[in-house]
């Protein structure tokens, strides 16, 4: 029973650790390309205030 336990332990702490990378990095990819995506729509929208000035 402990073994199985501590097995157990062992499997969801494996488990926890590769999806909080995955998590991580699914994150830090979603958060950057809104990044860009806003950065991108910013700068086509001073573009167009600069061309109409």
């Amino acid at each position: 029973m402990g073994s199985t336990l501590i097995f157990s332990a062992i499997f969801a702490g494996a488990f926890a650790g590769a999806f909080a990378s995955d998590f991580a990095s699914a994150f830090a990819s979603a958060f950057a390309s809104a990044f860009a995506s806003a950065f991108a729509s910013a700068s086509s929208i001073n573009s167009q205030t600069a061309g109409q000035a």
